[in-house]
């Protein structure tokens, strides 16, 4: 049903584009036979000059996701057109008019799956405005990337037209996990339930250490050998973060992608938790005296981790200040993989005990209190607990035969059980070495471009 209409959508914009490139009465004006903007109209014999919309900051692509908001900025001319502002604008028809009062808006898109959430100036710049569009639905149409969209304006009883449009691609839930198979490290990614296998990130020149992706759903972080590395997966471009020759640990994004937090070692073996600018490069020492490993962060900014090089559960301010531990090694005790789960504020982690020889996967709030047990206790190592941006599934990895020989696990989570766990991927199953589950949300133009997971091996092992 959505593929029939994003072609009826498409043809409403191509009329729309049709209407505003015959401004009316333009032919007779000065130089107005093609029309397109107006402004060679309005020596015509009606001579109105047509309303303008434009899209601003991108023609390109925006990637959303449920529960997200894309904002999109828009131009009008007259300037002095009255455009209504607020949240909650209507989802109607957009029109102007012959003194340039904006009455109507209208939005083109995919039913039930965006909505035009609000309206607001753009600062102090005359005449341009924001308009913010949330995903409200889920998409489950694997086979449309992209979904195009149109702002409309029009001039009463003029019978002038003008349209911009935009794409939105909205990004999916997918599961990664490390993938080795005889020919090195790779990442793979799938649906939550373990179908859909792609090939997300393979390389013989290039190590692949402790991957995730960025919360734009399209950048790969990792090490490799001595340095830190982004990789875009739609265009396919690799940029080396780092040149030190030293050493890096579980580099991950910020929320906002300005930052990346990672743990680096010195050719002295000095031990520093930092972060680094993404667009200058600079270096912030956040935390020189407790190794901290495995940053994640809640929805308030804190940075939960792992300090001790997988001893403790704490959480700290971003700035490194107030460091916090929420559960504390002891001689027989420890505490791996932390993860904050902002939808909820949670955090989740796996509880070893040695004298039992016993692994527990447990959740607690964010200030330690609420201790719940989800998984365990059972002798196989159970690690790398990952939930997904809504809090409502759970991933983690249980070793089965060592290592990393086992399955990984999806359950259904609500902050305090996990229900219906289920192995989705396991080593019986392919005879590779598989660890390291996460989850995360990648556009599903990025989806689009992977190679199946058969069709690379077939391609790989036979060049």
């Amino acid at each position: 049903m959505r593929r029939n209409f994003l072609r009826t959508a498409a043809i409403a914009l191509l009329c729309v584009a049709t209407l505003f490139s015959c401004g009316k009465d333009g032919t007779d004006g000065k130089n107005g036979t093609n029309g397109t903007n107006g402004a060679d109209g309005t020596d015509g014999a009606d001579g109105v000059a047509p309303v303008l919309i434009e899209i601003v900051n991108s023609l390109q692509s925006v990637d959303i996701a449920l529960g997200e908001t894309a904002a999109v900025t828009f131009r009008v001319n007259p300037s002095n057109a009255s455009v209504p502002t607020g949240t909650g604008v209507a989802i109607a028809d957009w029109s102007l008019d012959q003194t340039g009062t904006l009455t109507k808006a209208s939005y083109v898109t995919a039913p039930d799956i965006f909505e035009l959430a609000s309206i607001q100036p753009d600062g102090n710049k005359t005449g341009q405005y924001i308009a913010t569009i949330r995903q409200t639905g889920e998409d489950d149409d694997l086979s449309v990337s992209t979904y195009m969209m149109a702002l409309v304006l029009s001039v009463e009883g003029t019978g002038l037209v003008s349209s911009a449009t935009f794409t939105l691609s909205p990004k999916i839930d997918i599961l990664t996990c490390m993938y080795q198979d005889g020919g090195g490290d790779r990442l793979i990614a799938m649906l939550p339930d373990g179908t859909g296998r792609k090939m997300l990130y393979s390389s013989d020149a290039f190590g692949l250490i402790h991957p995730s992706i960025g919360s734009d759903g399209k950048t790969l972080l990792f090490t490799s050998g001595a340095d830190v590395y982004s990789y875009n997966l739609v265009s396919r471009t690799l940029t080396k973060l780092t040149s030190t020759n030293e050493e890096y640990y579980v580099p991950v994004f910020s929320p906002d992608m300005s930052k990346v937090y990672v743990l680096y070692r010195d050719q002295e073996g000095v031990e520093s938790f930092i972060s680094i600018n993404v667009a200058t490069k600079a270096v912030t020492v956040i935390d020189n005296e407790n190794r901290v490993i495995y940053p994640s962060f809640t929805a308030d900014g804190k940075i939960v981790c792992n300090p001790g090089w997988q001893e403790h559960v704490g959480i700290m301010n971003a700035d490194g200040t107030g460091l916090t531990l929420l559960r504390e090694a002891d001689e027989y005790t420890c505490y791996i993989h932390p993860l904050a789960v902002p939808a909820l504020n949670k955090i989740v982690y796996v509880e070893q005990d040695d004298n039992a020889g016993t692994y527990n996967v447990r959740v607690m709030n964010t200030d330690g209190s609420g201790d719940a047990l989800l998984a365990g206790p059972e002798g196989n190592q159970l690690s790398s607990p990952s939930a997904n941006a809504q809090g409502t599934k759970l991933a983690y990895f249980r070793s089965t035969g060592g290592g990393k020989v086992g399955n990984i696990i999806v359950g259904d989570f609500n902050g305090t059980a996990l229900s219906n766990a289920t192995a989705v991927f396991s080593y019986a199953e392919e005879s590779i070495l598989i660890w390291r589950p996460q989850f995360h949300r990648i556009s599903k133009a990025a989806y689009n471009t992977l190679d199946d997971l058969y069709t690379y091996h077939i391609i790989y092992f036979n060049r």
